[in-house]
């Protein structure tokens, strides 16, 4: 219970980050790039999470505990989406707020 409250922290405050400038009437040619930008996330979020459990069952996945390697899975792909949440939201906001 603790590691998840740990992992999803700091995955809100990510999201907080990222969504929180959004405005309905911002310039249609920063809002196409924004776009862009929020996309490349989420294709990194999926691919962070295909490779973590792709990671997992090839490892654990073959031993005595293969039973964890779905919760380790989901455990390690709430963490690196925290971790791509947080670092893409400096970048957002140090790219698109002047």
């Amino acid at each position: 219970m603790l590691a998840a409250l740990a992992i999803l922290i700091p995955l809100l405050i990510g999201l907080l980050l990222l969504y929180r400038n959004r405005k309905p009437g911002e310039d249609p040619q920063e809002s196409g790039k924004l776009l862009r930008f929020n996309r490349l996330v989420f294709l990194t979020i999926l691919l962070a999470w295909l490779g973590s459990a792709g990671y997992f069952r090839a490892t654990t996945g073959q031993s005595v505990d293969r039973g964890w390697w779905p919760i380790l899975s989901v455990f390690s792909g709430l963490l690196l989406t925290s971790a791509i949440l947080l670092l893409a939201a400096l970048i957002r906001n140090f790219l698109f707020k002047r």
